[in-house]
């Protein structure tokens, strides 16, 4: 059975018994490109080319919005793949024009950058050391330095680049959030995380 099949067995539920289902399912649930693939479903399914009442639109992305809180709780989507979608999800809303009243916190403009930015996997600081060091390897390093990110050893990231590689997944779907729809304060936050991205670029 395909993502869309689970994505129409999830909604069935109502948001309820998430749980009960993903522990009915524990197959699909451990494999990451099943919560990316369901995900990408959800999105698709309420997007704004689609004529639907708003109400059942909503409905859809709160059901994306309740399995990405859950599989985060449950230790089985990583934290920032959770911040991205929800960013990704809060543009779908606001493509489709949706009010906020209805709407999981998550999926406002406000509610998912705030909990993106409280959930960054490390600071602005550390994110910016940690680009500046694969920037000065790169420079001083041969054509081998394409590989040196992933090990034979489950072709798994070392700590630094798992770090930036999260950072940046999150930062490139935090550009695509229309700012100006946040308050002073968050906007600000948010605009001085965008800013670092410049000293993660490799030629930096």
């Amino acid at each position: 059975m395909g993502t869309d099949a689970d994505l129409q067995e999830i909604r069935s539920l109502g948001g309820r018994d998430l749980s009960v289902w993903l522990d009915a399912h524990p197959a699909a649930v451990a494999s990451q490109q099943w919560w990316w693939s369901i995900s990408e479903s959800v999105e698709i399914s309420a997007s704004f080319v689609r004529n639907m009442p708003a109400e059942e639109r909503r409905d859809r992305l709160n059901v994306g919005a309740r399995l990405l809180v859950i599989g985060s709780e449950r230790d089985e989507v990583p934290v920032p793949v959770v911040a991205y979608w929800q960013l990704r999800l809060a543009v779908g809303v606001i493509r489709a024009r949706l009010e906020d009243p209805g709407l999981a916190e998550t999926l406002t403009v406000a509610g998912a950058v705030r909990w993106a930015l409280d959930n960054m996997p490390g600071s602005r600081e550390e994110i910016v050391s940690y680009g500046r060091e694969r920037a000065a390897l790169y420079r001083a390093a041969d054509d081998s330095f394409c590989a040196r990110p992933a090990s034979f050893d489950g072709l798994k990231p070392d700590a630094h680049t798992k770090v930036l590689q999260d950072a940046e997944m999150v930062l490139a779907a935090l550009e695509w959030v229309d700012l100006s729809l946040l308050d002073e304060g968050l906007r600000g936050e948010a605009e001085s995380w965008l800013e670092i991205r410049s000293d993660l670029r490799l030629d930096t």
